[in-house]
């Protein structure tokens, strides 16, 4: 399964992504991403040169979930 996190030690609640984000990355994406739920989260996209369809709904997810339950710091990087 592809790294689509990086695993370097980061400030908590920060997710950082890899440059390529097709299908393969949707459903670790979706399981980091949730892995944080209930606490402020960042996303550092300044990586992504390919983002797919899936992954796309997975942010656009998380971002409406997070807004829904006020927990969103407003931070994409």
């Amino acid at each position: 399964m592809p790294e689509v996190v990086s695993k370097k030690p980061v400030a908590a609640g920060l997710v950082e992504l890899h440059g390529v984000l097709d299908l393969k990355a949707a459903a670790p994406l979706a399981a980091e991403i949730l892995s944080l739920r209930g606490r402020p989260i960042d996303i550092d996209a300044s990586h992504v040169e390919r983002l797919g369809g899936q992954c796309l709904q997975v942010l656009l997810s998380a971002a409406k979930t997070w807004k829904a339950a006020k927990t969103v710091r407003r931070q994409i990087i």
